[in-house]
């Protein structure tokens, strides 16, 4: 993992040699990913972000009044402290706020341990799959079906 500052693109998260957010076009990818599920469901009240470490999903989850909790669950404990630190603006105070469960683990087995109808929404906020990523498996049948049972009925999921 890395941050550089970029004078086009301001700062810049680099994991595992690739770009994963950028400050200046971040909103691009946040907006869509959040809030076409978040409108679509009728009261999105509890939230499941799986990875997301930078932020910027937590942080337009958190303009929905609707929410009552958002869990996000990330594995990597570095990129969250090292966002919060360097790229504060990404996650614009979403870290603060109450209603946010933050846990640091493993969001695949976190979904395959939760409770049936456990959420309204689930975002998987996450590396693109290539190599030898480990994120890989949170595209396989397995995790989405795990997915699938962790929604109440009329969830939306958003990946």
């Amino acid at each position: 993992m890395s941050i550089i500052q970029n004078k086009w693109w301001g700062k810049i998260l680099y994991l595992d040699n690739v770009v994963n957010v950028a400050e200046h076009d971040e909103f691009i990818y946040h907006e869509m990913l959040i809030h076409v599920p978040m409108m679509t469901h009728p009261s999105p009240k509890r939230i499941l972000i799986v990875g997301g470490g930078d932020g910027g999903s937590a942080r337009e989850v958190m303009k929905h009044d609707a929410v009552e909790e958002c869990v996000m669950i990330d594995i990597d404990e570095d990129v969250v402290k090292a966002c919060r630190e360097f790229m504060p603006s990404v996650s614009g105070g979403a870290f603060e706020d109450p209603r946010l469960n933050l846990i640091i683990g493993d969001g695949i087995q976190y979904v395959k341990d939760c409770a049936d109808e456990a959420f309204d929404v689930i975002i998987v906020d996450s590396t693109d799959p290539f190599d030898e990523n480990p994120g890989n498996e949170l595209f396989t049948e397995e995790f989405y079906k795990n997915c699938q049972r962790a929604l109440k009925p009329n969830g939306v999921l958003s990946s």
